[in-house]
């Protein structure tokens, strides 16, 4: 059945890979991982041939998939937003002589695509101090020499008794 198949990346401290999974079938039952998105995506595969058959074999009763498709939606929508924001968009569709349905439309399409961007950055940098905080608490096997300072929603780790805590500090994102 073409149930929606999400994929991921594993970080490196997950073990690195993707994990693949079919949300409507429950994230935690129909899970698979790989080294490659291929691999996961046949793992995956591999494990619906298995368990849904033996899943409607013991009567649970498994929902239909979600067909969605660009003909489920008109692409006209309502939207309301404040006074002072539809003004800002009329005078920045006319200023571009474009209309303020074009504007709107690249407004939400570049806010959609930056949101993306954002939350990929954000894991990118979460994996990365995380691996270098791993690194630093490796460095001193007794953490009651490391302090942590919390500065707006980053945690700095220092070890503490340097007399210069800008020589060794790493940073991880809350």
């Amino acid at each position: 059945l073409p149930y929606t198949v999400e994929v991921r990346p594993l970080s490196s401290n997950e073990g690195g890979g993707y994990v693949a999974t079919i949300p409507i079938l429950g994230r935690n039952t129909f899970v698979a991982v790989g080294e490659t998105v291929p691999e996961t995506l046949e793992s995956l595969e591999e494990l619906k041939r298995i368990l849904i058959p033996d899943m409607l074999e013991q009567g649970v009763p498994l929902p239909e998939p979600e067909k969605e498709s660009a003909e489920d939606y008109s692409g006209s929508m309502m939207l309301r937003v404040p006074p002072m924001l539809h003004a800002e968009l009329v005078r920045a569709s006319r200023k571009q002589s474009v209309s303020l349905n074009k504007l709107s439309t690249y407004l939400l399409a570049q806010g959609l695509a930056y949101q993306d961007a954002q939350i990929e950055f954000r894991s990118t940098i979460r994996e990365i101090v995380n691996e270098e905080i791993q690194s630093i608490s490796g460095r001193w096997h007794d953490n009651s020499q490391m302090r942590v300072t919390t500065y707006r929603g980053l945690n700095a780790v220092t070890p503490t008794g340097v007399d210069n805590p800008n020589d060794d500090y790493q940073l991880q994102v809350a």
